[in-house]
């Protein structure tokens, strides 16, 4: 088997892991009640700069934004504006867990972005999807 064919084999993995992170995490702010995610994050930022208001309106949009780029990850449309705003996204919770200095977070997340320059870096071998679908149609 050839190296570039082996890349194909590989390269969507890490877009669709983080596909799943997003997805799952995101339906569990749900399921313990989306407002009570929200109270509980501006209790945890209370001894910081950041203001209570911000920290739980992003709270509230946090759930429905990784559903949103969870389900875009899995299915593979418009691949590269959602890893872009999936690694932004995960920049900004870095940002807060460097806030809270929750070290064993920062680790976490410091990897998932990580993950998600490894899915940006070998998109252009990634096969899957429904992006490349429309394309190999649109060439037909």
């Amino acid at each position: 088997m050839k190296a570039w064919k082996e890349l194909e084999l590989a390269a969507p993995w890490p877009r669709l892991a983080l596909g799943l992170y997003f997805l799952v995490f995101g339906v569990l702010k749900f399921a313990g009640g989306l407002g009570d995610f929200g109270a509980r994050a501006a209790e945890r930022f209370a001894g910081t700069f950041i203001p209570g208001g911000a920290v739980r309106g992003f709270a509230l949009a946090l759930g429905p934004l990784e559903i949103i780029l969870g389900l875009a990850l899995l299915i593979g449309i418009c691949r590269k504006w959602t890893l872009l705003a999936s690694a932004s996204l995960l920049l900004v919770l870095l940002f807060g867990k460097l806030v809270l200095a929750d070290y064993p977070m920062i680790a976490f997340y410091a990897l998932l972005i990580l993950l998600n320059a490894v899915a940006l870096a070998v998109l252009p071998f990634d096969p899957c999807g429904l992006e490349p679908m429309m394309k190999k149609k649109g060439e037909a």
